[in-house]
């Protein structure tokens, strides 16, 4: 067993398990780190400068908590790391908000940066979905590289409408050119 103290308080061990506690004499799993200032990953210099930390948050019950995520703002301004994301002790996450009220809950500070991308950029394969600030609109916007064949929305695995490539809604058929037309 190593340990190393401060003024006889425990803030390092190694135990006969080769457990590591950091902050704890008792560390209960291969590392343990107790505190709540969580872990800084990158440099820091005092409590400014840190390029990100992972936190835990204590929600007021035993043993319930969240796991928050913070980066820091910018490259040039000093100060703390901004949270992020949040993992609560439901499994919700949130990103952009430290309260998230669904499985996953996206907030922004405004309409401009308030968006969802989902799909592959770099093949220019994606679907956004977002806030349109000038317009207060919200847009569905879906990119691919050709052909793009349009969007279907599905009601219990049975295709209830269609926009098609030309932007023609179909409801009740696949067919933009009806017989009799």
């Amino acid at each position: 067993v190593v340990r190393i103290k401060d003024n006889g308080t425990t803030k390092f061990v190694i135990d006969e398990n080769y457990s590591v506690g950091i902050g704890t004499s008792s560390p209960a799993s291969i590392l343990h780190a107790a505190g709540s200032t969580g872990i800084i990953l990158g440099a820091a210099s005092g409590n400014n400068w840190q390029t990100a930390a992972i936190k835990p948050i204590d929600e007021g019950g035993t043993y319930k908590g969240s796991l928050a995520f913070y980066t820091h703002p910018t490259a040039v301004s000093a100060g703390s790391p901004t949270e992020r994301m949040r993992i609560d002790s439901s499994g919700n996450v949130g990103i952009g908000t430290s309260s998230p009220a669904q499985n996953l809950h996206l907030s922004g500070t405004s309409s401009s940066n308030l968006g969802l991308r989902i799909g592959v950029t770099a093949s220019n394969q994606y679907l956004d979905i977002y806030r349109e600030g000038s317009t207060g609109l919200t847009r569905y916007n879906a990119a691919q590289t050709a052909p793009f064949r349009g969007h279907v929305f599905d009601l219990g695995g049975v295709e209830a409408m269609r926009i098609d490539s030309s932007g023609n809604l179909l409801v009740g058929t696949t067919d933009s050119f009806p017989v009799g037309t």
